[in-house]
């Protein structure tokens, strides 16, 4: 009797002692992390058109058929550098035509001077009216001004034929050729023949809501608009495959009025480009930096919502999940600012939150804060 006495106590034992392990073992794993109070920098982002502080339009001062295109699209170029010719064999008839028209004034002219000094001694002597005098003398002054037309006329042709080779004003890099050898074009075409950029420096123009321009006012120190915009920040560009631009750029300007049509103000900054990476025509995102100092930091991906409010499992006394309502209204890169609901380092769940249950016991599996964020590609 007192030997199954003690075997029915083993097994009460036993089975309890199982029954721990497989309690142990019904905890499910969570990865969760620390929630930080640090300083962050966020970024409001405006689409962006970048120019060249010089563009400038290249066009024929005459029509013709392209001849020749002496440069190619990219191409560094110097004031006075010649870009095209145009095929003016039309125009040597003119400038021929113009010259034999000096001969001829010229030949009348001298007709007229002889005139002149035959009638002079007539005159003098009385044998006819000092009236032919003064008309002889009258048609000299007249092929005198013909001639002087002639000059003016055979100039203009002259230089009208020079015209034939385009060049540029100023220094730069040539922009997009759309026309080909043989293309009659003119001064009136549509599209100019390149654009010469100065892209040393460029300028880079984007739009701010009327919202965030009035922002910008009160957030900006400065009594004035021309004083904010001197203590704005350093703008960064951020380049269409994502990449940042080596380049600070600094805000010049606004129009500071509101344009009805868009509900928007437009900016200019200038940033340097030393390599000429960039080039008129290219777009890219601007990024004005927003710091923030000491504040409470949770990954967005702990973060779930419902009917459009902002829960976390936190993970309180004993390991044991607590579904938390939080308050944030600004997310910067995956990350939300807290401002209410959390505090530092309390710990929260961040993955699993479509099955975790408020009020269960967990077995937490420590996550770095910053390990966790980096992993994080930011969506733009």
């Amino acid at each position: 009797m007192r030997q199954l006495s003690h075997f029915l106590i083993i097994t009460v034992l036993m089975f309890s002692s199982c029954g721990k392990k497989d309690e142990k073992k019904e905890l499910e794993e969570f990865p969760v992390v620390e929630i930080p109070q640090k300083n962050i920098t966020g970024y409001q982002r405006f689409p962006a058109h970048i120019e060249g502080t010089v563009d400038v339009e290249i066009r024929p001062k005459i029509d013709g058929f392209l001849e020749e295109i002496y440069v190619d699209e990219g191409q560094v170029v110097k004031a006075g550098d010649r870009l095209f010719k145009l095929e003016t064999r039309s125009l040597q008839g003119e400038v021929e035509s113009s010259y034999a028209q000096i001969q001829s004034q010229k030949a009348n002219v001298e007709a007229a001077k002889i005139e002149v000094e035959k009638m002079r001694p007539l005159v003098e002597k009385g044998i006819i009216s000092d009236i032919n005098l003064k008309t002889a003398m009258a048609n000299f002054a007249e092929a005198q001004s013909n001639l002087a037309t002639a000059y003016n006329d055979y100039e203009s042709v002259k230089e009208k034929q020079n015209y034939q080779y385009v060049t540029t004003a100023v220094d730069g890099v040539v922009g997009s050729i759309p026309y080909r050898q043989g293309t009659l074009v003119g001064k009136d075409i549509d599209k100019p023949l390149t654009m010469v950029s100065k892209i040393d420096s460029l300028y880079v123009y984007f739009n701010m809501s009327e919202k965030d321009f009035f922002k910008f006012l009160r957030e900006t120190e400065g009594a004035t608009l021309q004083q904010k915009i001197k203590n704005f920040p350093a703008i960064s560009l951020e380049l269409p495959d994502n990449s940042i631009y080596s380049e600070k750029g600094i805000i010049q300007t606004t129009t500071g009025q509101i344009n009805p049509n868009t509900g928007t103000a437009t900016f200019r900054a200038i940033v340097s480009n030393p390599g000429r990476i960039l080039n008129s025509g290219n777009s890219a995102t601007v990024r004005i930096p927003q710091n923030y100092k000491d504040v409470v930091l949770v990954p967005k991906q702990a973060v779930s919502e419902e009917q459009a409010k902002l829960y976390v499992f936190k993970v309180v006394e004993g390991d044991t999940i607590k579904k938390t309502l939080i308050k944030s209204n600004r997310e910067i890169d995956n990350v939300l600012i807290v401002e209410e609901g959390l505090q530092r380092k309390e710990r929260v769940v961040i993955a699993g939150l479509t099955t975790i249950k408020e009020d269960i016991k967990i077995k937490p599996k420590p996550e770095s804060f910053d390990s966790i964020r980096k992993s994080i590609k930011p969506v733009f």
